[in-house]
């Protein structure tokens, strides 16, 4: 049998004591092994896993095998990785406190609402579980596993970056161990102090942000009078890019940024990238990213396709402006993941007759939709309906 077991030195429970006693094998963390100095002629590393789970599945053939790792092995621990490698009927597991338990013990904390999500070992870039967190509730309570490179302080100015204001950032640092400490801080405060490198932090907050939005007025954003994609048009541009199962939009000629707001609400896990030439349009993508508090919409000021390379890869491109521009479809449709979809608007021929054009040299049968609105006017003492200019939009799976 194999016995992973959340482990406390100076707690340790009668069943441990007894497998510590008459397991063949015990592998703990270098934290754990000064408090083991009895056993260490059986003591092993649980560093590197991938070597350790090669040595259990030789050493358990000769006789039980005793892992110990911190809190529950089953919450955001190493239990995982051992239901992945070991059939069910060999592992017992033998949980602890975790350590979201102990830390909202100490800040008297309640901690049946929280949240939780892992940081632990991701690229620095990588908030989106946080963020969609954050984002989906205009309370959060969120419990964060943190690394040495997404420790408190680098996630604060991070968050901070993505323009998060205001936020409680509750650090629990080295818990059991001399160096314990609790701290509450605000979350400019917490992002010029250096933690414990074995801390957890938790991120507390709220917002009055909305969700689930289809067709906002106009009137809701800051734009250039005129030069906006209308409601109609953004809810169809945004059914056909069919956001739920995407992880990064490019969002090419963004001009006010209407189209990635609601990209923003409707999918608070996508990454967006909002990508403008025009600096006074520029002015209006941040007014906007602040007063919807698009957290997961970064703007790109720059001119396509020269400014696309060094972005993250995309599931999902629109074109809403520069369609014309030589090279545009091309770097788009060569850096769009395999699977992703392309979706352009215009109301030029030349622009669509460039796209047709483009789709013919790749063998590409592009969807098209052409959309034809009017609005209510007055005039006089009566109502017309004023058309609107007709937009084409094009479609394109890749």
């Amino acid at each position: 049998m194999i016995f992973v077991a959340g482990f406390e030195p100076n707690n340790c429970n009668p069943e441990i004591l007894s497998l510590l006693k008459r397991c063949s094998a015990i592998f703990a963390s270098k934290r754990f092994q000064e408090s083991l100095n009895g056993y260490s002629h059986r003591l092993r590393s649980i560093v590197p896993v991938k070597k350790m789970l090669e040595e259990i599945h030789e050493l358990k053939k000769h006789g039980d095998v005793l892992v110990l790792a911190s809190g529950d092995p089953l919450f955001f621990g190493i239990g995982r990785r051992f239901l992945e490698h070991f059939e069910r009927r060999e592992l017992t597991f033998l949980p602890s406190f975790t350590s979201v338990q102990r830390a909202c013990a100490r800040f008297g904390l309640p901690w049946d609402d929280m949240e939780c999500v892992s940081l632990h070992g991701r690229n620095k870039r990588e908030l989106r579980g946080l963020l969609k967190k954050i984002l989906t509730n205009n309370r959060f309570k969120i419990a964060v596993f943190t690394d040495n490179k997404n420790s408190p302080d680098q996630i604060a100015r991070r968050l901070m970056e993505k323009g998060l204001e205001d936020a409680r950032f509750l650090v629990a640092e080295d818990m059991g161990g001399k160096y314990e400490a609790f701290w509450d801080l605000s979350i400019k405060e917490a992002s010029s102090k250096r933690f414990h490198p074995l801390n957890l932090l938790i991120i507390m907050g709220h917002h009055q942000r909305q969700n689930m939005a289809f067709g906002l007025d106009e009137d809701s954003f800051a734009h250039e009078k005129g030069l906006i994609t209308k409601a109609e048009v953004r809810s169809i541009i945004l059914s056909r890019l069919g956001l739920s199962n995407a992880h990064a939009l490019w969002d090419i000629g963004a001009g006010s940024g209407s189209v990635s707001i609601e990209a923003s609400l409707l999918a608070p896990h996508l990454a967006i990238f909002s990508v403008e030439a025009k600096p006074e349009r520029c002015l209006h993508l941040y007014e906007n990213k602040k007063r919807f508090l698009a957290l997961n919409m970064e703007i790109v000021e720059g001119t396509a396709p020269g400014c696309l390379k060094g972005l993250p890869r995309p599931d999902r491109i629109f074109i809403g402006g520069g369609l014309s521009t030589d090279g545009l479809l091309e770097t788009c449709w060569d850096l769009l993941e395999p699977g992703g979809i392309l979706v352009g608007s215009t109301i030029l021929i030349e622009s669509l007759d460039k796209a047709m054009t483009f789709s013919r040299k790749r063998n590409l049968e592009p969807e098209m939709v052409r959309i034809e609105t009017s609005h209510a006017r007055r005039l006089g003492t009566g109502t017309f309906f004023a058309p609107a200019p007709a937009i084409t939009l094009f479609r394109l799976c890749k």
